[in-house]
């Protein structure tokens, strides 16, 4: 009432109702007010007119409140779309119950698209293992992978920027150097890192998917004398070395004294083998690309603050379960999770992005054709069944991707 009479530079005691449905409508188009705030706006005047000043005031219902407006109970495929790109555009996540027909009940989370994130990055993966496979060529490929040695981990984490980048660096060129010596001509190199082991111990490593083939000054394409072997990992582990060595030392001379004399004396592990054609190994890597440590396949499940988790040993093969207290378990995810805006998929020698036009003569050196992969086979439709009443499921329809956040 101090506020309505203000307004109108008049003692509340006279404040007629006219007065007092103008100030409520300034409120509302004016002031934009919040229908909860106008509801109770308009309670307060009708106290003060009722048990102050003696009259009933019935002028209030001329202001109409607009009620707030609720999403229905079931959205049509148009309602959700608009509902999915609202929420990626104001950074929302957003949860749907699915309801079949059935009865039974399952939540879905719209993804927030982080990279570490342990249920988003599916497609995105299906996108570049796309992409990166409409890239192959008819040639025999080899998995290179560069590793640290021990005492060097606890160093990189803490300086994952500089060390992982030194890393990325040094391992490509060291490639580079010795394919310029063996084989006279330059390669193509397709990096991932990996930092993390079945446990979630920090592991951190490099894979190279290397085409059987290297590019000349003079145009000329110089394949290996033996297919299924590109290049000595013995003079790689000693080269990357010292690359690494010569580069820490020039970048940061503090952080090079604090590392032990050993871890340059000791060998260096790098392993190299023949995948084929290529496509099985994209395919291995495409599973890391978008997913940080964890993913949501592993069963996680939380207990007493313990938090449990599936993995398969390495030297079994069999699988088990670990369980580690839920801080603990925290903090050895989180030391995955890379600097923001660091690369974790870089491209170098001809299969660089600035190197399309010598990516294009090799591709018609070879004639390969856009895709080096089998024709594709027609099958029969997937029919998706209800995962509890096993009944077949229908398609209403399917929703692009949101706008860009």
């Amino acid at each position: 009432m101090v506020a309505a009479a203000r307004h109108f530079g008049c003692d509340p005691a006279v404040l007629s109702e006219r007065q007092a449905a103008d100030f409520l409508l300034m409120l509302r188009c004016e002031r934009k007010y919040a229908p909860s705030s106008m509801a109770q706006m308009i309670v307060a005047l009708r106290t003060f007119f009722r048990d102050h000043l003696g009259q009933d005031w019935v002028l209030w219902k001329t202001v109409k409140v607009r009620q707030s407006e609720s999403l229905p109970w079931v959205l049509s495929c148009a309602e959700v779309a608009a509902v999915i790109g609202a929420a990626r555009l104001m950074r929302f996540r957003v949860l749907f119950t699915l309801i079949y027909h059935c009865g039974h009940q399952h939540f879905a989370y719209h993804g927030c698209g982080h990279r570490a994130c342990p249920q988003c990055g599916h497609r995105e993966a299906q996108e570049w293992l796309e992409r990166q496979t409409s890239r192959l060529l008819p040639v025999t490929y080899h998995l290179v992978t560069f590793t640290v040695p021990a005492q060097l981990r606890p160093i990189i984490r803490s300086h994952q920027r500089l060390m992982l980048g030194i890393l990325f660096r040094e391992s490509a060129a060291t490639m580079q150097d010795v394919a310029a010596t063996k084989l006279r001509g330059e390669l193509g190199l397709l990096g991932a890192l990996h930092t993390w082991s079945r446990q979630l111990v920090y592991h951190p490593h490099i894979h190279y998917i290397v085409p059987g083939v290297a590019l000349r000054k003079d145009g000329i394409l110089v394949t290996p004398k033996d297919p299924d072997y590109l290049l000595c990992v013995n003079v790689l582990s000693v080269r990357m070395r010292t690359r690494f060595e010569h580069s820490l030392r020039e970048e940061d001379p503090a952080l090079f004294h604090q590392i032990p004399p050993s871890v340059w004396r000791k060998a260096w592990v790098v392993h190299s083998e023949p995948v084929g054609c290529g496509e099985h190994a994209l395919k291995y890597l495409s599973r890391y690309i978008y997913r940080t440590a964890m993913s949501s396949e592993r069963e996680l499940a939380e207990s007493n603050g313990n938090i449990s988790f599936r993995y398969k040993d390495s030297k079994t093969r069999e699988k088990k379960t670990a369980v580690l207290p839920a801080l603990v378990f925290i903090a050895m995810f989180l030391q995955h999770v890379l600097p923001k805006r660091f690369r974790r998929v870089r491209s170098y020698g001809w299969q660089s992005p600035a190197a399309k036009n010598k990516f294009a003569r090799i591709r018609a050196l070879l004639d390969a054709l856009p895709a080096c992969v089998p024709p594709t086979v027609l099958k029969e439709p997937i029919v998706i069944c209800c995962p509890k009443c096993q009944k077949p499921m229908r398609l209403l329809g399917t929703f692009g991707r949101g706008p860009p956040r």
